[in-house]
């Protein structure tokens, strides 16, 4: 608006505190003949069956944030979901998804997506959480085992035991870039990356059955366990326990151990071919938000935040809701601020939402660290009463535009409205406005998806003014 408003604003600030808050440690796995889905703690105590599958059970992983546990079934060609608790098993994915092979599979709760190794058909894909969306990631590999992902530099690992391949590779979390990090492995089997540390770990169960780890670029490979017998399969780690976790399925056992290798212990034993191994592993996000407040400058909200501490801080969303009677509505993300990462100083951060209109408004950041994991700030509100001084066409936005546009106008007094768009030829297409409106500015969105491309004009007319714009949609 170009005119000067007249303004009302509520300004809250509050204290937030994310501060650790650790909870209970606990290690989920497979076992691929028993069919068993299970956990335990770390100490190998309260071991608990959480639910049962058929012959073939593989990889699996833990989604803190839902409360899901995610595992496949190479034999039956399926993905499964259900609670951590093990109740409510639901099929996610299977052969009529053209599910085939399942092994590996992996979380990104930053950009909610599941990623996993297909040995039948060569391929890493992903999809989105609830199983839609499904694409194929990388193709042409061999045997490929399982997959594991670095979110802190946004980079995809994979373990291939094909002939004439064992090695791990990466690439782009879209798979383009694929290159070689480890090779010349005897047999690869599971992987993880501890992307904080930038530490790449992998299993070898071949000639010499060992666990080792490098940077994740693949330089300074070190050898951390070596196990006399047995047949390790899968591998988790906990950053923040210094906690490694394998399954041996010929042992029938899971190992555990620092995550350089010493304190070696066997935690579990006399189960029935464990492979796929996962933790539960979380701090309520190690980022000590200590304020958050947010002010109304003309038609701009301005939400200034900062923090004391920072631990693989990937960064804010930061979402809107129109509030009716103080009682959130529908969120929407508006925007990403990215974060510092690891700090031990304190940080400031604003975001500006700009040209709000009339309304009660609340905001809420949703902090991430860099495994996806996240938490929400509690909500600062907002009151914007701009009452306009003159009445007011603006010019729709985007223009030119496909399929949607936003038009915006101000009335001032009680007036009857009625805003229509017509085509080249003056024949109305669509009433976007016919009721009687209040004193404000309003905001209206037309989508023109069943129209062709050309000009269009919208007329706004009320009972003291009147006028007409042009607009252009191009398909």
């Amino acid at each position: 608006m170009k005119n000067k408003i007249v303004q009302y604003s509520i300004l809250i600030f509050f204290i937030v505190s994310l501060s650790d808050t650790l909870i209970g440690q606990q290690v989920y796995f497979v076992e691929n003949q028993s069919a068993k889905v299970q956990k335990s703690d770390y100490d190998g105590n309260n071991l608990s069956l959480l639910t049962t599958s058929s012959l073939g059970l593989y990889g699996t992983a833990t989604d803190i944030t839902n409360n899901k546990i995610y595992y496949t079934n190479v034999v039956s060609d399926e993905i499964i979901t259900a609670a951590l608790d093990g109740s409510s098993p639901t099929i996610l994915l299977n052969s009529s998804n053209g599910i085939n092979g399942p092994r590996g599979i992996a979380i990104d709760g930053v950009n909610t997506k599941i990623y996993w190794a297909e040995v039948i058909s060569g391929k890493i894909k992903k999809a989105d959480l609830n199983g839609s969306n499904i694409i194929d990631v990388v193709t042409g590999l061999s045997s490929p085992v399982d997959v594991a992902l670095d979110l802190v530099n946004n980079k995809l690992y994979w373990s291939d035991n094909g002939v004439g391949q064992k090695k791990i590779r990466r690439s782009n979390l879209d798979g383009t870039s694929p290159e070689d990090i480890i090779t010349g492995l005897d047999q690869v089997g599971g992987i993880e990356v501890d992307a904080e540390n930038g530490k790449l770990y992998w299993i070898d169960f071949g000639a010499t059955d060992k666990i080792s780890r490098a940077n994740t670029d693949g330089s300074s490979p070190e050898l951390l366990v070596t196990i006399a017998s047995g047949s390790p399969r899968g591998i988790a780690v906990d950053k923040t326990s210094d906690k490694l976790f394998w399954s041996d399925v010929l042992g029938s056992s899971i190992g555990a151990a620092k995550r350089d290798g010493t304190s070696q212990s066997t935690i579990l034993s006399s189960l029935s071919h464990p492979i796929g191994i996962s933790t539960n592993w979380t701090q309520a996000l190690p980022v000590e938000l200590t304020s958050f407040t947010a002010s109304v400058i003309n038609n701009d909200v301005k939400l200034n935040w900062s923090t004391s501490t920072e631990v693989n801080n990937y960064g804010f969303e930061i979402e809107r809701s129109q509030t009716s009677n103080l009682k959130s509505e529908t969120w929407e993300k508006i925007g990403f601020v990215e974060g510092h990462g690891n700090s031990n100083s304190p940080k400031k951060y604003s975001f500006v939402d700009g040209d709000v209109l009339n309304g009660i408004y609340a905001y809420r950041l949703k902090q991430f660290d860099s495994d996806g994991k996240f938490e929400y700030s509690r909500e600062v509100v907002v009151t914007i009463e701009n009452s306009p001084t003159s009445f007011e066409l603006s010019q729709n936005y985007p223009n030119p535009f496909n399929p949607s546009t936003s038009i915006r106008y101000s009335i001032i007094g009680k007036q009857f409205v009625q805003l229509k768009v017509f085509d080249e030829l003056g024949n109305e297409v669509k009433t976007l406005v016919n009721e009687e409106k209040n004193v404000g500015t309003y905001n209206v969105i037309w989508n023109a998806d069943n129209l062709p491309s050309g000009i269009y004009y919208y007329r706004l007319l009320t009972d003291n003014f009147n006028d007409t714009k042009k607009m252009l949609l191009l398909k």
